[in-house]
Parts: C-alpha cells; structure tokens; sequence
C-alpha cells in the first residue's frame, strides 16, 4: 500500500530506493552536515539523521481511493493545483527544481 511504501522507503528507507528522501537529502545536505559514503549513499549517521528530520518536521494523511484511474486524475489534480516544489518529475522547470536537480546529481558524485 502507499502507507507502506512510505513508511519504509520513505521515511525508513535511504536516498537510493526513495527519490522524496533523495530530494530531501540534496536540499538538507549542508544544513544537517550529512555525509556520503558513496555515490548516491549516506553514512548511516547521515542517514539517521533525514529520518529523524522527517518524523520532527512532516506529517502524512492517507486517504482510501477506490481505483487507480482515479488516483491517477487527483494525484494530477493535486499536483496543478499545488505545484509543490519538491516535486521534479513532469512539473514545469522552476528555478528552485533547477537547483534541486543539481544538488540531487552531486548526491550521485563519489565523495
């Protein structure tokens, strides 16, 4: 289910199998002193500490949806009504996804 999804890549997981947890990560980088151990890996500090960032600063609602045509329509929706920033994939290139993109592709580089 997507609570599980979430719960484990998302909030327990690591940048390499959530791509949220990697935006984060790129943009929490400097702020929170993370370090890579390898291209597109945290150390397990580093790691430790998006987890402990994300369940300090966010929230999640889930909400059942009959079928996935429909999630599909309101998850479109959602996305053009709200623009959310952390967003990348099919949003319209912004300043700020520009930079995210860029910080996300040295998470990528070997340290």
């Amino acid at each position: 289910t997507l609570l599980s999804r979430i719960k484990g890549n998302h909030l327990g997981g690591n940048i390499q199998s959530s791509t949220f947890r990697k935006t984060l990560a790129a943009s929490l980088f400097e702020p929170l002193g993370l370090v890579l151990a390898g291209p597109s890996k945290l150390e397990s500090t580093s790691n430790e500490a998006i987890s402990v960032w994300m369940r300090a600063h966010l929230s999640l609602a889930t909400v059942a949806c009959p079928d996935r045509p429909t999630l599909s329509e309101l998850e479109d929706a959602v996305l053009l009504e709200l623009d959310p920033p952390l967003n990348l994939m099919g949003m319209p290139r912004t300043p700020v996804r520009m930079e995210l993109k860029a910080r996300r592709a040295r998470l990528g580089q070997a340290p």
